[in-house]
């Protein structure tokens, strides 16, 4: 065993040498791959192009790495050489696409990075301004979108009648309208060296817009006489329609319809109802047509209760137009209760005065020094009879 011993312990070094030695190359040949490259930068900041660009992009170095692998959309090509920058010209057919890169040695190749290119189309235009109806023959109508940098833009009208005597190109065109333009469409597009945005459309139509709101009590009584009604002036209006329920005549004060249609060129007029309810309409007209009709439900709420046999109040106002003060006369056949109201064209009640009326001629004075200027109803009861008459106040 002793003889063994100095046997035993050389191969015992000289296995730990053979280890120490195949460990030394193992370390030695160990390999790393790069890691991935830092964010892609586009010069200018932009990552939208169009065709015939050309961009440059760059991204740091990596430490490790000996090359770079660039992935460029279709569509592209590489100008000069590719390191950690890479310049790209761009062609027609190209659209949205990702741009990689990857850092590499000879270990390998590191996880790529991305940078997502967008091709510069332009978007739809934004909201027009400018009147859709009620400009009938009418000259030098402005229209207009908002603008965008690098973007020319396109007008056109689908019919004839509409002319645009400046702005073609830009943002802003004005127009010129013959009465045979009746409706139609205005259209613009959005176009730079991408291509072209969708159409944006404007439907118009010449003739005068609906009335908003026709102002004037819609609850009535059979047979009531003089019940104003009017309407805030419509754009390009040269005149207006009223029609009333069957059996109803309208006045404006200087001419009385035969029927329940007056033409007209006046907002306010007056309504004389028969026995029956229905719709009083009103609408405005132009060279170009009629516009649409207000319509507006009357309601009988009363029967027998204003008759033309008994409107003999003979009522009278004066001055009239109104200020501070209104005188109003009638007459009666008896002493009686009476009551004088003012009421809106809403119908709403401003001012009530009850008093006994003497057999006669009556004069009474109504102070209107708290009444804000407007249309007013000026009602007179007196018994059975009642009269009424349309007041304006200043």
């Amino acid at each position: 065993m002793k003889r063994l011993l100095p046997h035993i312990k050389f191969y015992f070094s000289l296995i730990i040498a053979y280890c120490f030695l195949t460990g030394m190359q193992i370390s030695a040949n160990r390999c790393n791959v790069p890691p991935q490259p830092s964010a892609i930068t586009a010069t200018g900041g932009n990552t939208k192009v169009c065709p015939g660009d050309i961009k440059t992009y760059s991204i740091a170095s990596v430490a490790g790495a000996n090359g770079y692998v660039w992935t460029i959309p279709n569509g592209s090509s590489i100008i000069g050489n590719a390191t950690t920058t890479i310049t790209l010209r761009y062609s027609s057919s190209f659209s949205n696409a990702l741009l990689k890169v990857s850092a590499k040695n000879n270990c390998g190749t590191s996880p790529a990075r991305t940078l997502f290119i967008q091709r510069n189309n332009p978007a739809a235009t934004g909201a027009f301004t400018g009147p859709a109806t009620g400009f009938c023959g009418m000259s030098g109508v402005v229209y207009s979108v908002p603008a965008m940098p690098g973007i020319i833009y396109n007008w056109s009208f689908d019919s004839t009648g509409a002319t645009i005597v400046s702005g073609q190109g830009t943002n802003t065109i004005t127009v010129d309208f013959s009465t045979s333009f009746v409706t139609g469409i205005l259209g613009v597009t959005a176009n730079n060296g991408c291509g072209s945005s969708g159409e944006h459309h404007l439907h118009l139509n010449s003739r005068p817009a609906a009335a908003d709101t026709v102002y004037g009590i819609t609850s009535v009584c059979a047979n009531q006489q003089n019940v104003a009604y009017s309407i805030a002036p419509i754009n390009s209006a040269t005149s207006y329609t009223w029609t009333g329920p069957a059996g109803s005549q309208i006045s404006d004060a200087v001419n009385t319809s035969t029927g329940i249609t007056l033409n007209t060129d006046s907002t306010s007029v007056t309504v004389n109802y028969g026995t029956t309810g229905g719709i009083l309409k009103v609408r405005g007209n132009n060279a170009c047509g009629a516009g649409s009709l207000n319509n507006t439900a009357i309601t009988i709420v009363c029967r027998g209760q204003i008759t033309p046999a008994e409107n003999n109040l003979m009522l009278k106002c004066y001055p009239v137009p109104a200020k501070d003060q209104l005188t109003v006369t009638f007459y009666s056949a008896e002493e009686k209760e009476t009551i004088i109201e003012l009421r809106d064209v809403e119908g709403k009640t401003i001012l009530h005065k009850a008093f006994n009326s003497k057999q006669g001629e009556n004069n009474c004075k109504v102070n209107l020094a708290t009444i804000p200027s407007g249309l007013y109803l000026l009602y007179v009861i007196n018994g059975v009879q009642k009269d009424f008459r349309k007041i304006t106040v200043e």
